[in-house]
C-alpha cells in the first residue's frame, strides 16, 4: 500500500501516509492488547483509525483531513450512513456472522471509528488520555472486551458510559438531530433548542456537540465555545448576556457527531454569512454544502426550477476568494451528487440531472473564471516537488475545476482534455483528464483510451487506473467496453484489484447503473463474481441495499435481480452473498 510510484493517485498517496501508522499501531492495540473475541474486533480497527486520523491532521491540513473523512461517511455505496440507511446492518458489536470478513466492513473502519472520536469529545482530552494509559497498560500483553475498555475511561473520568455504549455499540441507527434558535433582545438570552427524531420505543443516543456563537465579525462570542451533551429526546441550551444578537449558531463543528444535523430555522442569509466568515472551516464548508441542497432539492422537485441568483453569487465570491486554502476549495467548489438531505438519497437519475444542472449554469456563468483558475494552477512543472504530497490541494483543485469546465462537452472542452492530459506529469492529473475523456462525446476517446491500454497495461497502478477509467464511462457503449477489458488476455476475473478497478466504479456510476442494462449488468456481474470474488461481489450488490425506497419503477426491476441472485447464488454455495440479497428482497 505504500508503495508510490509514477501511477499513484493522489487518493492513494493519503491511503499510503495513513496505513503506515495505522499497521505500526497494531502493534500496540490488537497484538501487546488484543480483543478477547471476534465480537470485540472492531476495537482493533477503530482505534488504529483513530490513531491514524490524528497523525494524518497534523500532517496536512486538519479541516481538509475532516472533510474526507466525512466524505468516507457519506459515500453511498460502502458508507456506514448509507448502510445504516438500508436498515441491515450498523451495530458495532455484531450478534452473529457467516464469515469474519463480515466482521469488517464501513461500519468497523468508519462508524465505529467516530464512536472513539465522540468519546474524547464526552470525556476531553484529559480523561480520555488517561482511559488509554490505564487501558494499554492493565490489559498490556493480555486480552481485552469491549466492557473492559470502557470500564478504563469510567474509573480515571468518573463518568458513566451505560447510556454512551448501549445506543452507539449495541443497536442499528443513527441520531437524526434538528436545532431551532431564539435571540431574546430584552433579556438578552440566545436558547438553542435541540430535537432528537426517536421512533417508538427508542432511547435517546448520547451526542456530543460541538458549538459557538459567531459575531458579526466572524469570531466566537467569548465563553460561548462548548461541547454539550445530549442525552435526552429534547434540550434546550442558554446563552445569557448576550448584548447583541449573534450572527448565526456554528452547531455540530468539524460534525462533531455521527448522524445527520439540521438547522431547522436557519435562513439562507444565516448560511450565507456562515459560509463567508464562520471559523470553524468545517462548518463554512458545509453551509455552502447546505444551501447547494437546496437548489438541488429544488431542482429534483422541478427540474425547470430556476436556479437561485444569490447561490451563484456566493459560488462566484468564493470562487474568486484568493485567502481560502487550495484544499477548502476543493469542497466549496465542488458539486456533489449526493444530497444532504438523505429523504432524497435514492432518486439517483434525477441527482445525476441536478448536479449537470448545478454545474451547467456554474459553468455557463463563471467559464471564463473557471479556465483562469485552471490554466492557473501550475501542477505540470516537477522542479518543486521534493515529496509526492507537494501539490496535492492544487491537483486536487484543477481536477474540480476541470470537471465544472468540461461538463458541457464542447469541443473547447474536449481540446482542454487533451492537452491537460498530455501535459500531465502526476497520476491524478492524467487519471482526471481520462476521466472526464471517457464522460465526453469526443471523437478521439476510443482511440487515446486504447493507446492508455497499451501503455499502462503492464504496470500493476496503470492498470488499475486505466480499469476504474473504464467503468466510469457514461456513454452508451460503456458496458461494451466493460465486457471487452474482461475478454482480454491479461484480465484476470479472481485478482482482486483488477475486480474492484473494473466492476465497483459501475455501482456509483448512478447515470448508467439505473438504466435496465445497468440494473442487468450488476445482477449478472454478482452472479458471476460470488464464486470467485465473494468480497467484491458483495460491494457491487450493495448497489440495491436501498432496494425499497426506490421509486416504483426502479423497486420492482431490483427485486426480480434479488430474487435471479438469491436463486442463481444459493445459500449452500455463498451464505454471505445469498443472506446479503434475501436480506435486501425482505426489507429485514
Amino acid at each position: 500500500a505504500a508503495l508510490i510510484n509514477e501511477h499513484t493517485l493522489d487518493s492513494s498517496l493519503l491511503y499510503a501516509h495513513a496505513i503506515i501508522v495505522h499497521e505500526f499501531e497494531h502493534n500496540q492495540c490488537g497484538s501487546e492488547t488484543t480483543m478477547d473475541t471476534p465480537f470485540d474486533v472492531w476495537l482493533n480497527e477503530a482505534y488504529t483509525v483513530d490513531v491514524e486520523r490524528r497523525f494524518m491532521a497534523d500532517l496536512f491540513d486538519a479541516a481538509f483531513i475532516r472533510l474526507y473523512q466525512v466524505d468516507s461517511i457519506r459515500n453511498p455505496l460502502l458508507g456506514p450512513l448509507s448502510m445504516e440507511d438500508a436498515g441491515h446492518v450498523g451495530q458495532i458489536v455484531r450478534e452473529g456472522f457467516n464469515d469474519p470478513e463480515e466482521l469488517i466492513d464501513g461500519v468497523t473502519y468508519i462508524k465505529a471509528a467516530e464512536v472513539i472520536r465522540m468519546l474524547r469529545l464526552v470525556l476531553g482530552h484529559k480523561n480520555f488520555r488517561a482511559g488509554e494509559l490505564l487501558y494499554f497498560s492493565r490489559y498490556h500483553n493480555g486480552n481485552a472486551n469491549t466492557d473492559q475498555f470502557f470500564e478504563c475511561f469510567e474509573e480515571t473520568s468518573g463518568i458513566s458510559l451505560d447510556q454512551f455504549k448501549k445506543r452507539w455499540l449495541y443497536t442499528i441507527g443513527y441520531p437524526k438531530i434538528t436545532a431551532t434558535t431564539d435571540y431574546e433582545k430584552e433579556t438578552g438570552c440566545y436558547r438553542i433548542h435541540f430535537y432528537q427524531e426517536l421512533e417508538q420505543g427508542q432511547e435517546p443516543f448520547y451526542v456530543p456537540v460541538e458549538l459557538a456563537l459567531v459575531d458579526n465579525n466572524g469570531k466566537d462570542i467569548v465563553g460561548t465555545q462548548q461541547v454539550l451533551h445530549l442525552k435526552k429526546a429534547e434540550e434546550e441550551i442558554v446563552f445569557k448576556n448576550i448584548s447583541e444578537p449573534p450572527a448565526f449558531a456554528s452547531i455540530n463543528r468539524d460534525y462533531s457527531f455521527y448522524g445527520t444535523f439540521r438547522y431547522k430555522n436557519a435562513s439562507p442569509e444565516k448560511l450565507e454569512l456562515q459560509a463567508r466568515f464562520d471559523p470553524n472551516a468545517y462548518n463554512r464548508v458545509d453551509a455552502m454544502r447546505q444551501l447547494t441542497d437546496r437548489e438541488r432539492v429544488k431542482l429534483l422537485n422541478n427540474p425547470d426550477a430556476e436556479i437561485d441568483s444569490h447561490w451563484l453569487d456566493i459560488y462566484g465570491e468564493i470562487l474568486s476568494d484568493k485567502n481560502l486554502h487550495g484544499s477548502l476549495n476543493v469542497y466549496f467548489l465542488r458539486i456533489d451528487e449526493q444530497p444532504i438531505d438523505r429523504f432524497y438519497i435514492t432518486w439517483y437519475q434525477e441527482l445525476v440531472k441536478a448536479r449537470e444542472r448545478l454545474m451547467m449554469d456554474v459553468n455557463r456563468l463563471y467559464r471564463n473564471e473557471l479556465l483562469e483558475q485552471f490554466h492557473q494552477l501550475d501542477t505540470y512543472s516537477t522542479s518543486k516537488r521534493r515529496s509526492p504530497k507537494d501539490g496535492l490541494d492544487d491537483r486536487m483543485l484543477k481536477n474540480v475545476l476541470l470537471d465544472l469546465v468540461t461538463v458541457d462537452d464542447s469541443t473547447e472542452s474536449h481540446q482542454l482534455t487533451l492537452e491537460h492530459f498530455y501535459a500531465a506529469t502526476t497520476a491524478t492529473d492524467r487519471v482526471g483528464a481520462l476521466l472526464a475523456l471517457n464522460r465526453s462525446s469526443a471523437p478521439l476517446r476510443r482511440n487515446i483510451l486504447e493507446d492508455v491500454y497499451k501503455r499502462w497495461h503492464k504496470h500493476l497502478s496503470g492498470y488499475t487506473n486505466y480499469l476504474r477509467v473504464i467503468a466510469s464511462g457514461t456513454g452508451k457503449d460503456v458496458f461494451d467496453m466493460i465486457e471487452d477489458e474482461k475478454k482480454r488476455p491479461g484480465f484476470d476475473i479472481t485478482n482482486p484489484t483488477w475486480c474492484r478497478a473494473l466492476f465497483l466504479p459501475m455501482a456509483i456510476n448512478n447515470k448508467m447503473v439505473w438504466t435496465d442494462r445497468g440494473i442487468r449488468w450488476i445482477t449478472d456481474t454478482v452472479i458471476d463474481l460470488a464464486p470467485v470474488n465473494a468480497i467484491t461481489a458483495s460491494r457491487l450488490l450493495n448497489t440495491f441495499q436501498h432496494v425499497h425506497k426506490l421509486k416504483p419503477e426502479l423497486c420492482e426491476k431490483v427485486e426480480a435481480s434479488l430474487e435471479r441472485i438469491t436463486k442463481d447464488v444459493p445459500g449452500v454455495v455463498n451464505p454471505a452473498i445469498y443472506g446479503q440479497a434475501n436480506a435486501y428482497l425482505e426489507g429485514k
